[in-house]
């Protein structure tokens, strides 16, 4: 597992590791499917004393359930879960570990693009001004505390929708699939935004605009 966790945050890719996140006397698979929400794909780590466990079972059905990509990575010789029947995976055994790792590794960050999409992580205010085509919707994200709010305005110069959704709900939106906002508006010009999220985690701002022609948007976000 840290063999793992080491690559990929050496590859600048962040990930969560329940174990490594303590907190004595709350909901296990609350945490969990908190987790999973907020994240972009579920690697699952199958080994011949692990592929029976009924937590695993569940972690991979709700993970299924909520759209995410779910990359398996099986010690030789364990069998597939039914669950992931079909599913492409990675081998490893000891000493090809690292190398299987490497592998995963590097499928994110070559193979698992949104190149539909514009998306943009930040740390500090915005205040921009873009221009958005009707293909290609621009996505802020945004790390928000329960205490923080999220301020800002949306200004255009056509009607755009806005969505203000986590991370489950965006890769439904990114596969094209039905997919619910914790707020926004649709086909609006102008819209302020003070939102507080009802729990931590990764929130993102989707704007974009379904008329042919571009447009012009002034877009300002902080967070306080």
């Amino acid at each position: 597992m840290n063999r793992l966790k080491n690559t990929l945050q050496d590859d600048d890719i962040r990930c969560y590791v329940a174990a490594h996140d303590e907190d004595y006397g709350s909901s296990l698979p609350g945490k969990l499917s908190t987790n999973i929400d907020n994240s972009d794909i579920l690697i699952v780590i199958l080994t011949h004393n692990s592929s029976n466990s009924s937590t695993v079972g569940q972690e991979i059905g709700y993970a299924k359930k909520a759209g995410k990509r779910i990359i398996p990575l099986i010690e030789s010789g364990t069998p597939l879960p039914v669950m992931l029947q079909g599913s492409e995976y990675v081998t490893f055994t000891l000493p090809t570990l690292d190398s299987a790792c490497k592998k995963i590794s590097g499928f994110i960050n070559t193979k698992i693009s949104k190149d539909r999409f514009e998306s943009v992580v930040n740390d500090d205010a915005i205040d921009v001004s873009v221009v958005i085509n009707n293909y290609k919707p621009l996505i802020y994200e945004f790390d928000l505390l329960e205490d923080q709010t999220m301020i800002g305005q949306i200004t255009s110069d056509k009607p755009v929708n806005v969505f203000i959704v986590n991370n489950r709900n965006l890769r439904l939106y990114e596969n094209d699939q039905e997919f619910s906002y914790e707020d926004g508006l649709e086909r609006t010009k102008r819209f302020k935004i003070n939102f507080q999220p009802p729990r931590s985690g990764i929130w993102n701002v989707i704007i974009e605009n379904e008329e042919s022609d571009d447009a012009d948007v002034d877009v300002y976000l902080d967070v306080k």
